[in-house]
């Protein structure tokens, strides 16, 4: 679905030419927020370590994240649910 941003393809094309140039691209995603969420959501998660982002604690930690966005306000136009696998998935 296009958005203000773009199309999918748009943005995957776009992250593409960034890698071509040798620059890495980040999502800016904030998981954890308590503002807009639906619902709260049991999600697995590890933690990594503050100094060095690539050191990841092999011990699983469950924890609730506001994660689960439905717009109720928004069925009219689109019924697709986010969930945490939805951000989770979109990793490339």
């Amino acid at each position: 679905m296009r958005t203000k941003y773009g199309t999918k393809k748009e943005y995957l094309w776009c992250i593409k030419m960034f890698h071509l140039f040798g620059i890495d691209v980040y999502a800016d995603i904030v998981l954890n927020h308590l503002i807009g969420a639906d619902a709260m959501e049991q999600v697995i998660t590890y933690k990594v370590d503050a100094y060095h982002r690539h050191k990841v604690s092999k011990r699983k930690r469950v924890i609730r994240a506001s994660t689960y966005f439905s717009f109720p306000s928004r069925n009219k136009y689109s019924d697709f649910i986010y969930k945490f696998k939805t951000f989770y998935e979109c990793r490339l």
